[in-house]
């Protein structure tokens, strides 16, 4: 029987540190209690050729897909750890609210989203930091979203 979840309660609140296994009993995540109920560190774990790399989720700047079965992670510290896992396996145990879809591909650190420049009404490019070797460009839906996050404008009546 794998658990997926195992830690402790103190007064109906998590405490202290929670480790969370996907289906095959591989840890894929960390969470540090500093307060009951309130967590103050994730690490995510992924795996490069069957061993696991523990990441703290505050440091990473973008995941981006290599291939079918590779993925980027680049840090904020501009340091890549490569793993042999997909995408989409490393974003179930990614905190959506902290990363976003720039591209199919790229999914950055809402903090590591510095701006955007207008292409054309579907497509941005977008500035991030730390840069890649490469520009970014993200469209449609992608480039809606990067635009909202800039936008201050107040709604009128």
């Amino acid at each position: 029987k794998v658990v997926a979840q195992k830690g402790v309660y103190y007064n109906n609140l998590k405490t202290g540190v929670w480790e969370l296994n996907d289906k095959e009993g591989k840890i894929r995540k960390t969470e540090e209690y500093g307060k009951p109920g309130r967590v103050s560190k994730t690490y995510l774990y992924v795996y490069a050729n069957g061993n696991p790399q523990k990441i703290n989720q505050d440091l990473v700047a973008y995941f981006i897909k290599k291939g079918e079965t590779r993925t980027s992670i680049m840090l904020k510290n501009g340091n890549r750890l490569e793993a042999t896992e997909s995408l989409i396996k490393i974003l179930e145990w990614v905190d959506m609210l902290e990363f976003l879809r720039v591209t199919p591909n790229l999914y950055a650190a809402s903090s590591c989203i510095k701006g955007y420049k207008d292409i054309d009404a579907t497509t941005v490019k977008v500035n991030l930091k730390p840069a890649l070797d490469y520009e970014v460009e993200a469209q449609d839906n992608d480039a809606m979203f990067i635009r909202s996050l800039f936008n201050t404008e107040v709604p009128k009546e």
